[in-house]
């Protein structure tokens, strides 16, 4: 009978962490003082997230610390600019005149098996695509970022989606994710970095 309900429980297990999918937070921000074609320019910095996260799913970093983590990792890349945080609201209305926004849609920022991390992925009705291999271990990062700049006379505008994955076969679980989640989030964000940094050649 112990045999058994032990049988029953890492089954149970198994079938919990193969349903969900995994979120961790980007390790913490590192200082930067670098000189920008930014300096001294204020910018409307608008992060909406559009992932389908349900209730099951196992999180170890909220989707506010997700949304402060990439704030404050873009923040620390340009900083002699002037960053004024918006609510997500302003995602879906037009930018000011006079001013330079960036608005952020997080389609994607967690790890599970294929079609559990299908099923996370946002902004799929707005356009939205990620290719995901079949039956391992998959981490997901994705960005659609806009970009407005105005002088009140004409409005420029950039657009672009930034998408990884990476994937590893499923041998070490949770371990293989956390490590594959934070290699997707690296280099999603030097393409971004340098995406906004063309904010310069406007």
């Amino acid at each position: 009978m112990k045999k058994l309900g032990l049988i029953v429980l890492i089954y149970s297990m198994t079938l919990v962490a193969h349903a969900q999918v995994h979120v961790w937070c980007p390790a913490p921000v590192a200082k930067n003082t670098r000189s920008t074609g930014l300096h001294g320019k204020d910018i409307n910095l608008v992060i909406y997230d559009a992932r389908q996260i349900t209730d099951q799913t196992y999180v170890a970093c909220t989707p506010a610390d997700v949304t402060n983590a990439l704030a404050a990792r873009i923040q620390a890349e340009f900083p002699d600019a002037r960053f004024h945080l918006q609510d997500s609201s302003a995602y879906f209305k037009e930018p000011a005149d006079s001013a330079i926004t960036i608005k952020i849609g997080i389609a994607a920022y967690h790890s599970g098996l294929a079609m559990d991390a299908i099923k996370a992925i946002g902004l799929t009705d707005q356009g939205f695509k990620m290719e995901v291999p079949k039956n391992d271990w998959t981490s997901l990062v994705g960005l659609r970022i806009k970009i407005t700049a105005s002088n009140g006379i004409t409005t420029k505008t950039r657009s672009k989606d930034i998408a990884s994955t990476v994937n590893r076969p499923d041998i070490t679980g949770q371990i293989t994710a956390k490590k594959t989640l934070a290699e997707s989030y690296k280099d999603v964000m030097a393409e971004t970095i340098k995406f906004i940094d063309s904010i310069v050649a406007f």
